[in-house]
């Protein structure tokens, strides 16, 4: 178990920089897009990304356990 944990943990660390540049993106977007009258909009952009990280994470984990040919072992 912890060496399926170990190789989860590598796995995300490589996919870190692109899903912190996809979750700027957004928040950046959501920010200045609900930005009225002198209100910032980060809370929209902050509950974009809070909500939308496990999503991609889990996603992304899933995706490269099928590309490592995952039900083959299972």
């Amino acid at each position: 178990m912890k060496r399926a944990f170990m190789s989860e943990l590598a796995i995300v660390r490589t996919l870190t920089p692109s899903i912190a540049g996809v979750g700027l993106f957004i928040f950046v977007v959501l920010t200045l897009a609900n930005a009225t009258d002198g209100d910032s909009g980060m809370s929209a952009g902050a509950c974009a990304v809070s909500a939308m990280s496990p999503i991609i994470i889990m996603n992304s984990l899933a995706g490269y356990d099928n590309q490592n040919g995952w039900e083959r072992y299972r």
